[in-house]
């Protein structure tokens, strides 16, 4: 069962096929002949599973039994049965086979997709292009398994992190979203941040005194106002 199990084989398909092997190869000529109960479900079984309805199958189980037919009618029902189920082992383990290796591929044909995307992918903020180390982080992110849930279901990087604080990161995202930076529009983003970065800095220039233009710290430190909000500004753009 366990090698069943590690080739994706459906256990409750196998089991169920097995439990009736079992049943039927413990069925012979000799404990069939004198057994009509036993002949009839034989019968029955085999007609049903060749799609004849319950009704059907009550009529023909009594038509052998009137002419006398049921024993030989069962001994080749019994056969037909034991040839099947034999055969429906070998398709059930085929398909999970043909199955698993259908999975594998398109496992396959999707991390190259997403690898081919991501080499394409020359900048996701206007104006910063990405390296390949970069690159090879998102890719990392995106396909490596590093957890798995309850139910085992494996989980990457990012999902991960969603499970921490699933509210707070949609929050977030919806954040980030609502400035259309999944369309590509940073602008509006950045403006956010230039603001906040300039507010500051005017606070600064505002709350300090002044030495021939220049603002003075509290640690005695004078800065360049106009230079320091340049400063700023770069160092947001460069770190996009």
């Amino acid at each position: 069962m366990i090698e069943n199990y590690e080739e994706n084989v459906p256990l409750d398909k196998l089991i169920n096929v097995k439990s009736r092997q079992i049943e039927i190869k413990n069925v012979d000529e000799d404990n069939l002949r004198d057994d009509t109960s036993k002949q009839k479900k034989i019968i029955s079984d085999f007609l049903r599973l060749k799609g004849f309805k319950e009704t059907k199958i009550d009529s023909m189980v009594a038509k052998y039994e009137e002419i006398g037919e049921l024993f030989d009618e069962s001994k080749e029902a019994l056969t037909e049965l034991k040839e099947h189920y034999t055969k429906e082992e070998e398709r059930i383990r085929k398909q999970a086979q043909a199955d698993k290796k259908a999975s594998e591929d398109n496992a396959v044909k999707v991390l190259e997709s997403i690898k081919g995307t991501i080499d394409k992918t020359m900048e996701i903020i206007p104006g910063t292009l990405l390296n390949k180390q970069v690159k090879d982080k998102i890719y990392e992110s995106m396909t490596d398994i590093i957890d798995y849930t309850d139910r085992g279901v494996p989980v990457n990087n990012i999902i991960k992190i969603r499970s921490k604080d699933p509210v707070k990161f949609d929050i977030i995202l919806n954040y980030l979203a609502s400035f259309g930076v999944f369309e590509g529009k940073w602008d509006t983003l950045k403006g956010v941040f230039t603001n906040n970065i300039s507010r500051d800095i005017l606070d600064k220039t505002k709350t300090h005194p002044r030495e021939n233009g220049r603002s003075v710290s509290d640690a005695g430190t004078s800065v360049d106002s106009s230079a320091e909000i340049l400063k700023g500004l770069k160092k947001f753009i460069s770190n996009r």
